[in-house]
């Protein structure tokens, strides 16, 4: 059984992003390239690693395994995003919920609310939720196959934004700045019910 608490505490330490940026400088080491500004230096990056094999091995497992469900889990949004963006382009969509919907209703409904929306629109999309960086407020980030969208429907629940992606934007940098907002990194919430939202 998944502990999400353990994975969570983890989160809030920052260990999977110092796991990160230890593997960062080891494959740069093995790859004979110069250190990037953003990784630590080779021989801090293997001070650590053999200290938290050491001291933390369980922990630092956990954490290359959190790391790599990520990894997985970005693999596939990128494909995914960037069939529909191939397909004839699409729109960025944020979608907020007034102070009322999220007091009165749940994670689950509000998320309900989202699928209906979505799927009401008649086009393949991919969405998923995430929360404010400055009070971690709930909303969700969407990419929809489509040139138009009516936003009407969603104004019963909240406000809602839309970004016309063109087809020229399905470069790696472009889709990275989609992806990176449809990714979320409540892990205690994404592991026990908010997976990403495909389309079937």
């Amino acid at each position: 059984m998944i502990d999400y608490e353990y994975k969570a505490r983890l989160m809030e330490e920052g260990l999977p992003d110092l796991s990160k940026q230890v593997l960062a400088s080891q494959w740069i080491h093995y790859a004979h390239l110069e250190p990037k500004p953003y990784t630590l230096p080779i021989y801090t990056a293997q001070l650590i690693d053999e200290g938290m094999n050491k001291e933390r091995y369980e922990d630092w497992r956990e954490c290359k395994k959190i790391n790599h469900a990520e990894f997985q889990r970005s693999t596939r949004l990128y494909h995914r995003v960037e069939s529909l963006i191939k397909e004839n382009g699409g729109i960025f969509l944020t979608l907020t919920f007034t102070d009322e919907v999220l007091a009165s209703t749940s994670s689950k409904t509000r998320r309900a609310y989202v699928c209906r929306y979505l799927k009401d629109l008649g086009a393949r999309y991919v969405a998923n939720i995430d929360f404010g960086g400055k009070k971690g407020r709930e909303h969700y980030h969407a990419v929809v196959s489509l040139q138009n969208v009516d936003y009407k429907p969603w104004h019963d629940y909240g406000a809602i934004k839309g970004e016309k992606i063109a087809v020229r934007d399905a470069t790696p940098l472009k889709l990275g700045k989609y992806i990176s907002k449809l990714s979320n990194h409540a892990i205690k919430a994404t592991a026990r019910c908010c997976k990403v939202i495909y389309s079937r």
